[in-house]
């Protein structure tokens, strides 16, 4: 599941943008965005199903750029790394979203976690955006102006 995230409709936010120099732009960009991210993984952690909490612990935000460097983007995900008892395993991440069958082949269906965060996104972006955008905006302009 992937979110694209861009400015259409607000345009207090693309005006105080566009006041920046391009280096001031795109660290307020992505100050903002790292912060909306942030907030949207919690609210997947918060909608995971605890067990033991592994599961809770491993969905991560990591940030990515492409190799031209133009792209850069947040990823919300679950870490599946490591060997069976491994904390930092959560391979079953799967089969709790999306259901399964069990060993008698019956199905357990899932729990979605994932799908009421994206739901909640989708409900909550520009209020989401406009907040935390602005918030980028301002911590950068401030950080700038103390240099």
């Amino acid at each position: 599941m992937t979110v694209k995230v861009e400015l259409h409709g607000l345009e207090d936010v693309k005006r105080d943008l566009k006041r920046l120099s391009e280096d001031l732009r795109r660290k307020a960009l992505r100050s903002g965005v790292r912060s909306i991210s942030t907030v949207v993984k919690k609210e997947a952690q918060a909608n995971a199903p605890f067990v033991e909490g592994r599961l809770r612990f491993n969905v991560v935000l990591r940030f990515w750029r492409s190799r031209d460097r133009r792209h850069q983007f947040y990823a919300i995900r679950v870490m599946e790394k490591g060997k069976r008892g491994d904390p930092r395993n959560a391979f079953y991440w799967r089969f709790v979203e999306h259901g399964h069958n069990d060993r008698s082949g019956a199905f357990v269906p899932g729990q979605g976690f994932f799908t009421r965060t994206y739901d909640w996104l989708r409900r909550n972006i520009d209020g989401l955006t406009r907040k935390h955008m602005r918030a980028g905006i301002d911590r950068t302009v401030k950080a700038a102006s103390r240099k």
